[in-house]
């Protein structure tokens, strides 16, 4: 395929994110593919809802040489904590529910196709579990939280659920596939994850950027 720009929708793991003494700072590193203009359209904080919104307002501006990246799912995966550490026996749904989560990764890809853009889905880059309970229990019930999970691990599990479902969705449509997960060594994984458990650390970042430029490069060569 002629690709002469990749558009990339996400969050803050490929907007380059860090969280560094309390506070959240962007990576110094960048990705690169000679030739081929890259548009990062991730934003802190968003989820496919907010990606659906996004690909819609876009649209006009992809064509037949453009690849769009959907990476998604860390934050349509979350909880709200608070309500959790105040009373663990809640029913509560996530952020955005699995069906609506597939539902929206299939629309933003079927929005952007009929430009004739070329879509790839992203798989999840893993969690710190560990790490991420005791950021999300700050100043709240880490036990009433753990009850609720009934385990720590309940929330790497989850989340790789939500990675799965990626994978799933772009195997169902016949989209490509960026398995970001497999950039990362799942053992080592709590010394590529800044305290929060969640933003990689600066070498994972570039880790992940080496890994999804090789995997751009390599379609490129494949025409």
């Amino acid at each position: 395929m002629k690709m002469e720009c990749v558009r990339i929708f996400g969050d803050s793991i490929l907007r380059g994110v860090l969280y560094e003494n309390g506070g959240y700072h962007l990576c110094h590193d960048r990705m690169n593919v000679p030739g081929v203009l890259l548009k990062n359209e991730c934003r802190m904080g968003a989820d496919s809802r907010k990606g659906l919104a996004l690909a819609h307002r876009v649209a006009e501006n992809c064509d037949r040489n453009t690849m769009a990246l959907l990476e998604f799912g860390g934050n349509d995966c979350n909880y709200d904590w608070s309500r959790i550490s105040d009373d663990p026996s809640l029913i509560l749904d996530c952020t955005v529910p699995p069906e609506e989560y597939c539902r929206n990764l299939k629309e933003m890809a079927a929005v952007l196709s009929r430009t004739g853009a070329q879509v790839a889905i992203c798989t999840l880059a893993p969690i710190d579990e560990t790490q991420f309970m005791n950021y999300i229990s700050r100043g709240l019930s880490y036990d009433n939280i753990l009850q609720w999970l009934g385990t720590v691990h309940r929330l790497y599990e989850w989340q790789a659920y939500y990675s799965h479902l990626a994978e799933q969705t772009a195997k169902e449509i016949g989209c490509l596939l960026i398995d970001l997960r497999s950039a990362v060594d799942v053992q080592k994984r709590g010394e590529l994850f800044c305290a929060d458990g969640i933003h990689p650390t600066e070498p994972c970042h570039v880790l992940l950027h080496r890994y999804l430029e090789n995997e751009l490069e390599q379609l490129i060569a494949a025409g």
